[in-house]
């Protein structure tokens, strides 16, 4: 706070004019702490006789015993990697961030391990087993309006498929330099359907970059809310690592204002 204050200024004792003194008052700065989350390796159900190991990112506050329900993000890795891409580029630092500063919601955030390849087996796996598994073990909201899937590369063509297969079951999907193993026009009808919509990005020197814009041009066609960024990189790590905020940002912002239900 600046406060000023007249004062009368003279010289041999004769008044000459009056000037102001300026008192600056500095506030102190105000240093947001909050805790962190924590991210657990975990034993997700078994994908037909495949051991499926996970992580599971739960923000700070989440207890099985309280009653508040948090949306919930599945998050799949590409090909040649496991959950501990996700957790190389930094997603759980980005949530206490963002989470910390009032930017996203609280969320629970699910990284399973989809194998080498992320074979097309993962499509009815997430559906049919581990959505089910997740709902009975986590306090998580069972309603679409609270619950996205994306992924990196391979793992973000597979979470286009199955948004695509189930827009009933999630609020929005995220293709991150997505490589797509089926046709564009498969994949609009049900990505349409999606109330939050699709995000897509993309390195300006990534070999997809073709592919996934057409994804986009096809669902501008039919007034399907999507965005597509085309960002400085290349199809690696620093280049998602350099943008898990903005995936944040876009999942969180898809969901519906509402509670969770359960």
């Amino acid at each position: 706070m600046t406060v000023v204050r007249w004062a009368l200024a003279s010289v041999a004792g004769m008044t000459l004019l009056a000037v102001p003194t300026v008192q600056i008052r500095t506030q102190p700065a105000v240093v947001r702490t909050c805790q962190s989350g924590r991210i657990s390796q975990v034993t997700l159900p078994t994908m037909g006789s495949t051991a499926v190991a996970g992580r599971v990112y739960l923000p700070a506050g989440y207890s099985p015993s309280h009653a508040r329900l948090y949306p919930m993000l599945i998050l799949l890795h590409g090909a040649n990697a496991t959950d501990e891409q996700w957790a190389d580029i930094g997603i759980a630092a980005a949530a206490d961030g963002l989470i910390c500063a009032g930017g996203i919601s609280s969320l629970v955030i699910v990284l399973p391990d989809g194998g080498r390849f992320v074979p097309p087996e993962i499509d009815d796996y997430v559906v049919g087993t581990l959505l089910p598994w997740l709902t009975s073990s986590y306090r998580v909201a069972v309603d679409a309006g609270h619950r996205s899937i994306g992924g990196i590369s391979r793992g973000g063509g597979a979470a286009l498929r199955i948004g695509a297969a189930h827009p009933e079951l999630f609020a929005s999907v995220g293709g991150h330099s997505a490589a797509l193993d089926r046709s564009v026009a498969s994949l609009v009808p049900g990505l349409r359907r999606l109330r939050g919509g699709v995000f897509l990005d993309v390195g300006k020197k990534d070999g997809l970059i073709g592919s996934v814009s057409a994804l986009s041009v096809a669902l501008r066609a039919v007034a399907a809310r999507n965005e597509l960024h085309v960002w400085p990189g290349s199809h690696d790590r620093p280049y998602w690592r350099a943008h898990t905020a903005d995936y944040l940002r876009f999942y969180s912002a898809s969901w519906t204002r509402t509670s969770p239900t359960s």
